[in-house]
């Protein structure tokens, strides 16, 4: 029941916005068209979908959730409208700091000296024992 409820409001939905958008905002356009114009690209990298969103997405992989462009490949798709700035995207791998060499090594002064500091006698004799047992 709530899948037909969906379905009619989508064709609803679609038949409004076929009213509103005007003859030349519906032809199809090809690559060259849009050479001038920026392509915005959004990637995810996790998946945030619950149960719930899976199950009422199912068997809906071909409805159409606004004016788009599909690529040569018939896989590619652009959205007409750049999306809404309203959202947050979460910071993901931001370097706040480059790297540097920590206080305590910039006393050392020679390469040999640091790489020292780092592998260490316990560090050779770990590698060791664990090379002689094949990790």
């Amino acid at each position: 029941m709530h899948m037909v409820n969906y379905e009619k409001e989508q064709n609803r939905l679609r038949s409004l916005m076929e009213e509103v958008l005007t003859d030349e905002e519906t032809e199809d356009f090809d690559d060259d068209t849009f050479q001038d114009k920026q392509d915005v690209i959004e990637e995810r990298q996790e998946d945030s979908e619950t149960e719930q969103d899976i199950f009422d997405s199912e068997g809906q992989e071909n409805v159409v959730e606004g004016p788009i462009y599909i690529g040569r490949d018939n896989i590619t798709k652009w959205k007409k409208n750049v999306p809404k700035k309203t959202v947050c995207t979460r910071s993901e791998n931001i370097v706040t700091r480059l790297p540097a060499s920590k206080l305590r090594t910039r006393s050392l002064g020679t390469p040999t000296v640091i790489l020292r500091y780092f592998i260490n006698d316990e560090f050779i004799y770990t590698f060791s024992i664990l090379k002689e047992i094949g990790m």
